[in-house]
Order: structure tokens, then C-alpha cells, then sequence
């Protein structure tokens, strides 16, 4: 995620264009060429109109795989073990925001709102009975079922894994229009921004007993992080021409806020109600500092009808990151890939703004 913003980083600086030339001779044989000329950076006079924007986001999450099973199998002298993890899918989510431009010198104030809901699920199966003799394939559980659950021998025929995410970020930023040239704008903006993270993981595993009966238990890890801190960044566009300009964006956050951690697990013995058991872990509230980082880079269209109505529309591509936002999966082992903290998403976005006077 950090290599994929410094490389929208990268492209975003390349907007302006350098340029250069050498020069080789005698000065007094030559005439020198003339020196450029300067670049206005001016702060557009503007009218008071307001600009209302709706965007439809097909975001994947990473940095957090949720390792729901481990299949160990082969034999005494060759063990072969697999972690299983639930793999991510890209959803829809959506962001909207309005923003009035006061009068003036190209002030602006924008309030936003985006939303991300993602379900993803794996599962995974062996043949039942088959965890004994010296050829076998049985599923073992990072939750630790077994130590949480004296019941509960560990082996398991089935396993299925769900993780949910559940995304909120509300923005509230200020912000100066600045023209540089006649080609390129840049609009820094600062404010503050409320983000509310909440993960949930599930696993639930059954065996088929000797009697034909099947033992199912449950885990269940939650942890949701609330902050509010502040915000700064920048847009920048270059008009291409014909209406199209290139846009990007990088900004960042620093949230400060309460992370709640639960877990809690069940276990339903099928030839024996009276085995079955359930037990709830909760993690005392802890004070985190979240940094975040974002980034985009898009092509915009823009039509203007007259001087007081413009629509726009764009497509990019966009990677958001917060650091250390959520404790390490208490499913992941050290040689295994579940040891991220931190929350991202990235993936296309389709905006569509209207600019009314």
C-alpha cells in the first residue's frame, strides 16, 4: 500500500512537466537566448456557487486477511501444512460531498462523507476421519479452540471463514484555489476528519463424530476503532484542452482515538448437550494515534453549459491507508503473511459533480 501512494506520489509531481535544455559555446559568439517567461500563481477571482459531488468506489481492502484454518496433512516424516485466509473481493461503496465557493479570491469549504461495506468468505474441507495414522489430512485452528474450550479437541473436517468490514470517514476540510500558469491549479485544503473502522471476523468449524454426530464451534473476533484528528492536503488538475484535464490528490490524517477489541467462542457437542460451552474475551478500550494516507490520480471531463452550470466527470484510481489501526490478527504466525495492523483500500472510483452559481 506505502509503495503504491508514493507511486501516485510520483505521478502527481510529474503533472507540472520539467523541462530543460543545454546550452555549449562562446558566450561572445552566440546570442543568448532569452530567459522564460515568469509563471503567474495567482488566486482565482471567483463568484459564490456551490459544487456537489457524488462518487460510486469498487474498492478492495487489504492489510488485513483474516488466516481462518490451517489443513495439515502428509505424513510422520513429511508433515505438510496450509494456512487458509479469507481473500478479499472488490465492493461497491460510495462517497458524496458539497462544497461552497465563498466570493472572492477562490476560498473554498467542502463537507464529505464516504461509506465502504465489505463480506468476504472462504471456506475449506477434508475427508472426515481421516486425522489418525500415519497418512492424514485434518484442519487445526489459529483461534485456539481448543485451549479456550476444554471440550474441543482441535481437529476439524470443515472450516469457513467470513470477514466483514464496515468503513466510515466524514470530512470537514477549508481550502485556497491557486493557479499556477494558465494550465495547472492546485487547491490545498485543511480540517479535520472522523473515521469509525469496524472489523469482523468469523470462523466456524464441524466434525463428523464416530456416532454420525457433528461437533460445531464458533469463534468470533471484533474490534472497532473511532478517531478524529486533523487533515491536510492537496488536489492538483492540468487542463489537457477540449474540456479534459488530469487531477490527482495526495493527503493525510492524524486520528486520535479508542480502540475496543472483543472475542468470544462457542461449542456445540452433537451426542452431548451437556458438553456444549461458550466463553467472551473483551479487551480493555486502548488510545491509539492513527496516521493515514491517501492518494488518486483520475481524468476529468468538464462541460460548462453557461457561466453558472458545469457538469464534470471522472474516472481514477485511488488507495487509502491507515497505520496501525487494528492489533495483530490473533490468528497469524510468524511465517505467515496476517501480521499487517493496518487497514487499507484501493481501487477505481467514478465521480460526477455538479457546479451551479
Amino acid at each position: 500500500m506505502e509503495a503504491m501512494i508514493k507511486k501516485i506520489s510520483v505521478g502527481l509531481l510529474a503533472l507540472a512537466g520539467v523541462s530543460g535544455s543545454a546550452f555549449a559555446g562562446h558566450v561572445e559568439d552566440v546570442t543568448l537566448p532569452a530567459a522564460p517567461a515568469a509563471i503567474n500563481v495567482t488566486a482565482p477571482v471567483q463568484q459564490g456557487s456551490w459544487s456537489f459531488g457524488l462518487e460510486a468506489l469498487y474498492q478492495q481492502t487489504d492489510n488485513s486477511d483474516f488466516q481462518y484454518a490451517i489443513v495439515e496433512g502428509g505424513t510422520d516424516a513429511n508433515e505438510v501444512n496450509r494456512t487458509k485466509t479469507v481473500d478479499p473481493d472488490h465492493h461497491w461503496g460510495g462517497h458524496a460531498d458539497v462544497t461552497y465557493n465563498f466570493a472572492g479570491n477562490g476560498r473554498f469549504v467542502t463537507l464529505g462523507y464516504t461509506h465502504l461495506d465489505t463480506d468476504d468468505s472462504n471456506s475449506t474441507a477434508v475427508a472426515a476421519g481421516n486425522n489418525q495414522g500415519p497418512t492424514r489430512s485434518f484442519i487445526r485452528d489459529p483461534l485456539n479452540l481448543g485451549v479456550l474450550l476444554p471440550s474441543v479437541d482441535g481437529n476439524w473436517d470443515t472450516a469457513r471463514g467470513k470477514q466483514d468490514d464496515d468503513y466510515d470517514a466524514v470530512d470537514l476540510v477549508f481550502g485556497q484555489r491557486i493557479d499556477v500558469g494558465q494550465r495547472v491549479q492546485l487547491k490545498p485544503y485543511g480540517g479535520l476528519r472522523y473515521a469509525d473502522i469496524d472489523q469482523r471476523d468469523r470462523v466456524t468449524y464441524t466434525s463428523l463424530e464416530a456416532d454420525n454426530t457433528t461437533d460445531t464451534a464458533t469463534g468470533r473476533l471484533k474490534s472497532e476503532f473511532e478517531g478524529i484528528g486533523p487533515r491536510f492536503g492537496v488536489d492538483a488538475s492540468v487542463k489537457l484542452g477540449m474540456g479534459f484535464a488530469v487531477t490527482g490528490r495526495i493527503a493525510g490524517s492524524l486520528l486520535v482515538g479508542d480502540l475496543d477489541e472483543k472475542a468470544s467462542s462457542s461449542f456445540v457437542d452433537g451426542s452431548n448437550a451437556d458438553n456444549n460451552t461458550s466463553e467472551v474475551h473483551k479487551i480493555d478500550s486502548k488510545h491509539r494515534v492513527v496516521p493515514e494516507a491517501d492518494a488518486r490520480l483520475g481524468l476529468n471531463y468538464t462541460h460548462a453549459f453557461n457561466n453558472d452550470t458545469a457538469l464534470g466527470v471522472e474516472l481514477g484510481y485511488e488507495v487509502v491507508n491507515y497505520f496501525d489501526v487494528t492489533s495483530a490478527s490473533a490468528t497469524a504466525y510468524e511465517d505467515t503473511s496476517g501480521l499487517e495492523s493496518d487497514f487499507g483500500m484501493r481501487g477505481p472510483y467514478l465521480r460526477v459533480q455538479l457546479d451551479v452559481a
